[in-house]
C-alpha cells in the first residue's frame, strides 16, 4: 500500500519507518529544506548548526527513549539535574521540588502548603481528559490560590505564550507538571545535519550522533533509495 506522511519531524519519520518497515510505500512530504520539525536545526556557519528551538527529555518519556536506543544512539543520550528557579525581587528561587514549594519565600506558609498540595494532586492525576475543557489559568488559580498562580506560574506562561497566555489548554499544562522530572535528557548531535538540496544526503559528519539522520538513513534503506 502506498502512504503520504506530512512532515519529516520525528513523529512524521518515525511513523514512515515503521509503515516502510511493514513493507509499505511511503513518501515524506516535508516543506522545509531539513528534515526535523521543532526539533530540526539550521547552518549558522559552515559545519556549525544551531536549533531551532530548545528540547529536551524526561526520564518518563519513554517512547522516544527506546527509539534511540533502537537507533543505537543511547550512547549519546545524556542525563542532567538542572536547578529550576524564578526570578523575583532581584533574587532566584528554586522551585524544582516539594521541599522548594515549601521554603518559597514569595509565599505565606499557607499559600505555599496550598501551591505544593495542589501541584502534588496534578503530579498523581492519571489522566488529563477531565482538564481538557478548562485553561490553564483559571484551573491553576483554584489548584494553588490566586496570589500564587499570579507570582509563580502566570509570569511563565507570559513569558511563553504573551497574550494567547488565557487561552492555555490545562491539559498541556497538566502534562509538564505531570511527566516532568528532575533529570533531563539531551541528545548530542540531535541537530540535523541535513543537505539542503537532499533529505538524504549528509552532510561529512559523524552520523551516529544524529538521531533525525539515523532516522532518514533507515528509511532510506527500507524505501531502498
Amino acid at each position: 500500500m502506498r502512504y503520504g506522511v506530512i512532515g519529516a519531524g520525528a513523529l512524521g519519520l518515525t511513523v514512515a519507518l515503521r509503515l516502510a518497515g511493514k513493507g509499505h510505500e511511503v513518501t515524506v512530504l516535508e516543506r522545509d529544506p531539513v528534515p526535523g520539525g521543532l526539533a530540526g536545526s539550521f547552518e549558522v556557519a559552515p559545519g556549525i548548526w544551531l536549533e531551532k528551538f530548545y528540547h529536551h527529555l524526561f526520564r518518563t518519556d519513554r517512547t522516544a527513549v527506546a527509539l534511540i536506543d533502537e537507533l543505537g544512539l543511547g550512547g549519546s543520550l545524556r542525563w542532567h539535574k538542572p536547578t529550576t528557579t524564578v526570578y523575583l525581587d532581584g533574587r532566584t528561587h528554586p522551585l524544582d521540588a516539594p521541599p522548594a514549594f515549601l521554603r518559597f519565600a514569595p509565599l505565606s506558609l499557607p499559600s505555599r502548603l496550598r501551591l505544593a498540595t495542589g501541584l502534588g494532586y496534578l503530579r498523581v492525576l492519571p489522566s488529563a481528559r477531565s482538564l481538557k475543557r478548562h485553561t490553564a489559568g483559571r484551573s491553576m488559580r483554584r489548584v494553588m490560590g490566586g496570589f500564587a498562580y499570579e507570582t509563580a506560574s502566570e509570569p511563565l506562561l507570559r513569558g511563553k505564550f504573551c497574550e494567547a497566555a488565557d487561552e492555555v489548554s490545562m491539559a498541556w499544562l497538566w502534562v509538564r507538571i505531570h511527566c516532568r522530572t528532575a533529570s533531563l535528557g539531551y541528545l548530542h548531535g540531535w541537530l540535523h545535519l541535513l543537505h539542503v538540496a537532499n533529505m538524504f544526503q549528509v552532510y561529512p559528519y559523524d552520523r551516529r550522533q544524529n538521531s533525525s539522520i539515523a532516522l532518514a538513513e533507515r528509511l532510506v534503506r527500507h524505501l531502498g533509495a
